[in-house]
């Protein structure tokens, strides 16, 4: 063979290599994940056409000519024995994760602390950083609403310098962060947080990609990013000469916030800034870590706390035994709902607020606006059904929805199934021809028979 067939097909190997790479998923260990389908590479006519041009050895001997067909499966068989399985697993499997500039271990609870004291020699300062929390949202007598404003941790004094980390947040139960006077209130998160459940929230502040005064943020749930980021003029450095504090808000006197008030109910109420619940690691780099190094990060933290492993197909997400993923290719109704069945499911079916919340982070990773969800009234006019053939309650008032006011509105007469639209603040359901293209979100049962463990969630 000579040189110049060599060179062509050492690059047509690489191109495999690189289609390959690009749909084969590695679990946390760097280990191929067993029964998935690939699909064989197109080889441009341009290359075929200079390959035919070279002496490609066939079965026993030298051969003018080549077919490409044969050539790609010889190939991929090539690329696939051996040590690509090791190779590439080691290659998409080592995320490094650089070391933190801080780590404390706080073991904090509300009923055994009202703060915990970290010291007043951490500064963000003018850095980039990532801050990370293992939390555990209890609020006292389920209260979510007694909850919000909680300070996770907080380095901030009486002139409003310096920040805090807040979940959940004043008006949801979000991730929210304040730094210093301005821009002050930095409320970005979008969907809600569970209580009762360990979850790994987190935020990416990146200062160096604009310039030191503009600042890309991205919340983070369990590794997921919460949203695109959000980008914010920052002037200054964070430092402040308040002590650092978990669990409430102190100033540079030790003395606690009281909390802001909700003008929004009577009598006007203080929220309680002390956290209720539980906060076991807290976790500072300063540098903005990436999406793999957060996904990585939080899977390592949530398999330590004893969250099993993800048991759903790959690209699925897992909710309490169910598997959820999100589809960004547009289709009808129809098509998308045909689609989840060869999948083994249905269109997901928001049933509760629990449900509607996971999807939301699903959402919050997507720049489209609306997605399919399996309700419609199809067979009978206002008369919703969701896609496993249980009615949907909703005008009685006996199962959830997620309608705003006035909806559905059957407008034209023709909006006959429901679609999801992310808006700001609120995600809402709105009735839509169903013709109408969207991506859409499939919903699976759990494959696996250790479902039971009601502990699981999002796990990456």
């Amino acid at each position: 063979m000579t040189q110049t067939a060599r060179n062509r097909k050492r690059k047509l190997k690489n191109d495999l290599v690189r289609s390959l790479l690009e749909q084969i998923a590695f679990n946390d260990d760097g280990e191929i994940l067993p029964g998935q389908k690939l699909c064989l590479p197109l080889v441009s006519e341009s290359t075929v056409s200079k390959l035919k041009l070279a002496r490609i050895p066939g079965n026993s001997r030298d051969v003018p000519g080549l077919n490409p067909n044969l050539y790609i499966v010889r190939a991929m068989r090539q690329i696939l024995k051996g040590d690509f399985r090791k190779r590439m697993g080691r290659q998409m499997g080592d995320v490094i994760i650089p070391n933190p500039t801080r780590v404390w271990k706080v073991d904090y609870c509300h009923e055994n602390n009202s703060f915990v004291d970290l010291g007043s020699d951490f500064d963000l300062d003018h850095h980039s950083f990532t801050l990370t929390a293992l939390i555990r949202l209890r609020p006292t007598n389920n209260d979510s609403k007694a909850n919000r404003g909680a300070r996770i941790v907080s380095k901030r004094d009486t002139d409003n310098y310096g920040w805090e980390f807040v979940v959940p947040s004043y008006y949801g139960q979000t991730i929210s962060f304040y730094a210093n006077q301005s821009p002050g209130h930095i409320d970005y998160g979008k969907s809600s947080i569970p209580d009762h459940k360990w979850t790994v929230v987190s935020i990416v502040f990146d200062r160096h990609s604009y310039g030191d005064n503009i600042a890309v943020i991205t919340p983070y749930i369990d590794g997921m990013p919460d949203g695109k980021g959000t980008y914010m003029q920052v002037v200054g450095n964070l430092t402040s000469n308040a002590p650092l504090t978990v669990g409430h808000a102190r100033d540079e006197n030790g003395t606690l916030s009281n909390g802001r008030r909700d003008f929004r109910l009577p009598g006007n109420p203080r929220f309680n800034p002390h956290f209720q619940g539980d906060i076991k690691d807290i976790y500072v780099w300063h540098q903005a870590l990436d999406k793999r190094q957060m996904r990585r990060h939080a899977a390592q933290l949530l398999r330590d706390i004893g969250r099993r492993p993800n048991p759903c197909p790959w690209g699925y997400e897992e909710l309490d035994c169910r598997c959820y993923r999100l589809f960004e290719d547009l289709r009808t109704y129809h098509d998308a709902s045909r689609i989840c069945r060869q999948e083994g499911g249905f269109l997901a079916m928001p049933k509760s607020v629990r449900i509607q919340d996971f999807l939301e982070i699903l959402m919050q990773q997507s720049d489209l606006t609306t997605f399919w969800i399996g309700l419609d009234d199809v067979v009978r006019e206002r008369r919703k059904v969701w896609a496993d053939g249980s009615v949907c309650k909703y005008q009685q008032g006996e199962d959830y929805n997620c309608f705003p006011k006035n909806r559905p509105d059957k407008q034209y007469h023709t909006e006959d199934c429901v679609e999801e639209c992310k808006g700001d603040p609120e995600f809402k359901w709105n009735d839509e021809n169903c013709i109408k293209m969207n991506p859409y979100i499939c919903e699976l049962p759990n494959p696996k028979s250790s479902c039971g463990d009601k502990t699981s969630g999002m796990t990456l």
